[in-house]
């Protein structure tokens, strides 16, 4: 048993309930004190609850030399003089630990807020276990103070459940902590997740069938969903896509065949691609817009009139790509594949080729009526089956219930303290928000990370070489830049990075926090064998990378093991549990016939 100078007393911890955390001048720190100006004089006020009491002055209020007991409701206010910071505990017999740790600049008030202590520490080691049970269990039916943890006189069940409600907290965590990120998330601009309208039945109905069936692709042996697997959580598992002519299956063993080439580029996942907000798609931002002002690679081929969203517009172009889903010349001579033969830039060609197939089949003329009552079959066209495809992708890749959601929506317990701090971090030290923006942690822009390149690249010119946005405007500020990635589900979805250079979670984030040394210290063998070669690591190319970098992130970040570990926590806690296991969206067959890929 631990004791503070003259007063015994057991270590506790609290559940910190934010209800305003005044800062006029003052900033709390996840990791300490910092750096300060000039001494303080600092009132600490707030107010205490022993969880089961209704007396909290037998608490003790401790800040360096100083000291207090709350009055018996609780409420307490501690006059400090400090001269960088001031570390609080607050220790109750029988419960866990709490303190605060804060950096201070001018004189200033803080109100720490509501703080319930938690019972059921009777051994007072700073940890509700078996040991407390059996301790209180020992005297049960006596008036055994320590055991007697809500000060009733009498050892009984109450002490017993208390308890085992508290089983395996441990202390101390800090006091004031929900406040601390509520304020945080106030000043981002965080509120909880709106779903956009809901689509229309029918044409999710037509999308669920075009996602899934490979008469969408040139050779018949690719889906939307070969990239976007649900048994791979909308993505498909592999650093670089495999699309027309993969062998081995589909997800993280597809191999690409001898004659076939590997798309450029990491295949995105599909959650909450349908927000309203979001006028970006693709890593590089070649589509980009609203409606009625849609920029594409088909410039004024592409129907935007007709269009329902970006997320259609997107789903315009993947037909359209030879290494996707279009197929290359030969593949006519091989495969019978038509739309092998059209040109790369005729977009309405392609299109049309492929509204040809579809329709060639009853039930496709059937669901596209469906959707389309009052459109002719032979006025139809692509981008009413691209309207069905985002339809499709909104109905069953939307998630709003991570436990991020749900402590933005006023659930406090939601969140662990360790993803907590995490998120004080990501949005505080870290500055992760500066480009992982609003609710979608998204800016929608592109920006230079000087993330590894993996072989093929997407520059013809100079292959093993994407210059990402500058690609698109031919502007060399743009070189290497890439659409700042969503990051909900963000740890289903590696692996990571526009070429899935990094197959594990906590790379990606030790990459952010110094690009040079990570870019300069990267190992291939992380990567498949077919891949390891091919890791761009030209000198000349990583000091253009790094050239360019983007001065948001040039400076690197200093944080300690822990404090990774509570950002990865943080970022885990973006996960919704119903994004785990997506099969139910699967179809038991699709209209042409041909495998489903899951």
């Amino acid at each position: 048993m631990r004791h503070l100078t003259k007063i015994g007393v057991y270590w506790g911890m609290v559940w910190a309930i934010g209800i305003g955390l005044m800062l006029p001048a003052a900033a709390i720190l996840v990791g300490g004190p910092s750096d300060v100006l000039a001494a303080s004089n600092v009132i600490l006020t707030g107010r205490l609850e022993l969880e089961g009491r209704s007396d909290s002055s037998s608490a003790l209020i401790s800040a360096g030399t100083y000291q207090l007991q709350p009055n018996s409701d609780g409420t307490f206010e501690m006059h400090l003089e400090v001269d960088d910071g001031y570390s609080m505990l607050i220790d109750a017999p029988g419960y866990l630990s709490a303190k605060a740790e804060a950096a201070v600049q001018g004189d200033t008030t803080l109100d720490v807020g509501h703080i319930i202590l938690l019972g059921g520490d009777a051994t007072g080691d700073d940890v509700i276990d078996i040991l407390d049970l059996a301790f209180i269990a020992s005297f049960y039916t006596t008036a055994e103070p320590q055991a007697d943890i809500n000060g009733d006189e009498q050892v009984n069940i109450i002490d017993l459940v208390m308890t085992a409600t508290n089983y395996h907290r441990q202390g101390p965590i800090i006091i004031g902590l929900d406040a601390q990120l509520r304020q945080m998330i106030s000043e981002a601009g965080i509120t909880p997740l709106e779903a956009g309208p809901e689509p229309d039945t029918a044409k999710v109905a037509l999308g669920q069938a075009l996602f899934f069936d490979k008469v969408m692709s040139g050779n018949h042996d690719m889906a939307c969903s070969t990239c976007h697997l649900p048994l791979q959580h909308t993505s498909d598992g592999l650093s670089m896509s495999i699309g027309v002519g993969g062998l081995n299956g589909v997800g993280p063993q597809r191999r690409n065949a001898p004659d076939r080439f590997l798309h450029p580029r990491n295949s995105p996942d599909l959650f909450n691609r349908g927000q309203p907000e979001l006028v970006t798609m693709f890593w590089d931002i070649r589509v980009n817009g609203s409606k009625g002002g849609f920029t594409s690679p088909a410039g004024d081929m592409l129907p935007g009139d007709d269009l329902d969203s970006i997320l259609a517009v997107l789903a315009m172009f993947p037909v359209t790509a030879r290494d996707e889903m279009r197929g290359m010349p030969a593949d006519f001579e091989k495969f019978g594949n038509e739309m092998a033969l059209i040109d790369d830039e005729d977009f309405i060609g392609m299109w049309e080729a492929l509204m040809d197939r579809l329709l060639a089949h009853e039930e496709y003329v059937f669901l596209f009526n469906q959707a389309y009552p009052d459109i002719p079959a032979d006025e139809l066209g692509f981008q009413h089956a691209a309207n069905g495809i985002a339809a499709f992708i909104i109905k069953a890749f939307a998630f709003a219930n991570t436990p991020w959601d749900r402590f933005v929506a006023g659930e406090e317990t939601a969140l662990s303290d360790e993803a907590k701090q995490g998120a004080l971090i990501f949005f505080g030290k870290a500055n992760c928000n500066r480009c992982h923006a609003g609710n979608l942690f998204t800016d929608q822009l592109t920006h230079n990370l000087a993330m590894p390149q993996v072989d093929p690249g997407n520059n013809k010119e100079q292959p093993g070489i994407d210059l990402g946005r500058a690609g698109e405007t031919d502007n060399a500020e743009d070189k290497y830049a890439f659409r700042t990635p969503m990051l909900r589900n963000v740890a289903l979805t590696g692996p990571w990075t526009h070429a899935g250079a990094y197959t594990s979670l906590e790379a990606v984030v030790r990459h952010h926090l110094n690009p040079e040394q990570a870019l300069y210290s990267y190992d291939p063998y992380q990567l498949r064998d077919d891949l390891r070669d091919s890791f761009q690591s030209d000198e000349s190319y990583i000091n253009d990378q790094l050239a360019h970098l983007d001065p948001l992130i040039a400076t690197p970040t200093e944080l300690s093991e822990h404090e990774v570990e509570q950002l990865l926590a943080f970022l885990q806690a973006l996960t919704d549990p119903a994004a785990v296991n997506l099969t139910n969206v699967v179809p038991q067959s699709v209209p042409s016939g041909l495998p489903i890929d899951k």
